[in-house]
């Protein structure tokens, strides 16, 4: 027998004899009964929600983590854990709420500031895992509420496309002046004549939209993330078909990186 064959069985044998290494496997040595489990803690998110039309697919909607909470808006708290019973705290309000998630819709002339969120969990400790565990949390996080026209999205960058580095233009941001809960995207594609149409967007963190008109033989769906004076979109551009309707199944992607310059 050639000597190689007997590399197999060998092989084989060390195979099974590996050490067994995995905290969450009871037949290991090392297995941590609490690997999975978590000490109570009452910290919680503020969420923006966003309609995501997709043309043809059911809609969707995104929850993306917010800094600050622009008016008007309406946001999301929810705890990152499960309790069995919950007491939520909101600014100076009397009102408790007790349920695991809620919305809220931030609008008025003098709400502007800063605003304190407190929420007080409970639930049946893991005395085994965390001895020192009496089962109640609270957190309180204050959040800025600032009027809408102060959001970071809002503006004209100076940028280009991933797909051509070398070209740069403009793309402004603003206000619609008809409807000043939404907003405006101008030259976007470079050269596009029409405005798009916003959905809904943050101070600095996501935004959505989409164009209801078109630009040439194209239509638009798109998403963009504004932080500090940067901002990063990313959109699709649906050719139109010689019926005149857009093909949905056939998409062009693009981004957009760009700096704010006033």
């Amino acid at each position: 027998m050639k000597p190689y064959l007997l590399l197999l069985p060998a092989l084989l044998l060390l195979a099974a004899c590996k050490p067994c290494d995995d905290p969450a496997n009871p037949e290991c040595k090392n297995y941590d009964p609490c690997w999975d489990r978590t000490e109570t803690d009452a910290d919680f998110s503020l969420l923006g929600i966003f309609p995501f039309p997709t043309y043809g697919q059911e809609d969707s909607s995104i929850y993306v983590d917010l800094n600050r909470i622009l008016n008007p808006q309406r946001v999301t708290f929810r705890a990152h854990q499960t309790f069995e019973s919950y007491r939520w705290i909101v600014g100076s309000h009397n009102q408790v709420i007790t349920e695991p998630e809620f919305s809220l819709l931030f609008v008025g002339a003098n709400i502007n500031g800063p605003l304190t969120v407190t929420l007080v969990g409970t639930r049946t400790p893991d005395s085994l895992c965390f001895p020192h565990d009496d089962g109640i949390d609270t957190v309180s996080r204050t959040f800025e509420i600032i009027p809408l026209e102060e959001a970071r999205v809002l503006g004209r960058f100076e940028g280009h496309e991933l797909h051509n580095p070398q070209r740069r233009f403009t793309v402004e941001i603003s206000l619609d002046i008809e409807f000043q809960d939404n907003y405006t995207v101008k030259n976007l594609p470079e050269g596009c004549p029409y405005e798009s149409s916003a959905l809904s967007f943050t101070d600095e963190v996501f935004a959505s939209y989409y164009r209801g008109n078109t630009c040439g033989e194209h239509q638009m769906i798109g998403r963009a993330y504004a932080e500090g004076d940067s901002i990063r979109i990313e959109y699709l551009l649906h050719p139109r078909k010689p019926n005149g309707f857009f093909d949905t199944d056939t998409a062009f992607a693009r981004v957009f990186i760009g700096k704010k310059i006033n």
